[in-house]
């Protein structure tokens, strides 16, 4: 299932490739003005960051530490890519006001380059925790970052629920071919409350702020605080889920 990911992924960066090379013109001008086509450049960031978890869960484990180092610099090249792209996002939005100009074309998919920081973040914590000899002088950059990210799009992501939110209470329901496309808004909170308990789990349970021994927080006793605090807070973050 991992080759046949990877072979997938392989297909369609090229083929997404190919597109962008021939029709180029067109493309900037989709994504400039169509909110769909803007936000679904982060699913190829997803689909990246969900390949280099595997990395870490089974090439890492099945072969040793070569494959930590492997899904580690994956890991921060996904960092290179998920947050410029989710910063891109709210420029454009912005910049062109797509969201001003088709209030009535809001869309869940707005939503899917936080998702993509929150993968970054739930990814950073497999690696911490599930890779082989990963040292501690390795793994808490990570796990910070991870929770700067994390913290960075969750926060963004409650003022696009409230667009939303906006849409749906002024506008209606999407049309019914696009129905579906309100699970997306499931992502961020459901990512988030994963990511959360991933990071702080990676940092109390192999001992890596223990390992790591600088400051006040990253500490042995500062860890199981963080552990049990990212329990609560992402029981709250998936009751606003459900909302």
């Amino acid at each position: 299932m991992f080759t046949f990911n990877i072979l997938l992924f392989a297909l369609f960066s090229l083929l997404s490739i190919l597109r962008l090379l021939k029709h180029a013109s067109h493309i900037r001008a989709q994504i400039l003005s169509n909110t769909d086509e803007l936000c679904y450049l982060a699913a190829p960031a997803i689909a990246y960051l969900t390949i280099v978890a595997q990395v870490s869960l089974t090439c890492s484990q099945a072969w040793g530490y070569s494959w930590t180092i492997v899904a580690y610099v994956l890991w921060w090249i996904g960092l290179a890519w998920t947050l410029p792209l989710c910063s891109f996002h709210i420029i454009i939005l912005a910049k062109h006001e797509i969201i001003t100009a088709e209030r009535e074309k809001a869309s869940p998919t707005m939503l899917l380059p936080l998702i993509s920081v929150m993968t970054l973040g739930t990814t950073g914590g497999l690696i911490c925790e599930h890779s082989t000899a990963i040292s501690a002088a390795m793994a808490v950059p990570v796990i910070v970052v991870g929770f700067v990210a994390i913290g960075y799009a969750m926060f963004l992501s409650l003022v696009f629920y409230a667009v939303l939110l906006h849409k749906l209470i002024a506008v209606g329901l999407p049309p019914s071919a696009k129905l579906p496309s309100l699970v997306i808004t499931v992502g961020p909170m459901g990512q988030f409350a994963t990511a959360i308990q991933v990071l702080s789990s990676a940092a109390s349970s192999r001992g890596l702020f223990a390992a790591y021994g600088e400051g006040a927080w990253l500490q042995s006793s500062a860890a199981r605080s963080v552990s049990a605090a990212a329990v609560l807070v992402a029981l709250l973050t998936l009751g606003f889920g459900v909302l």
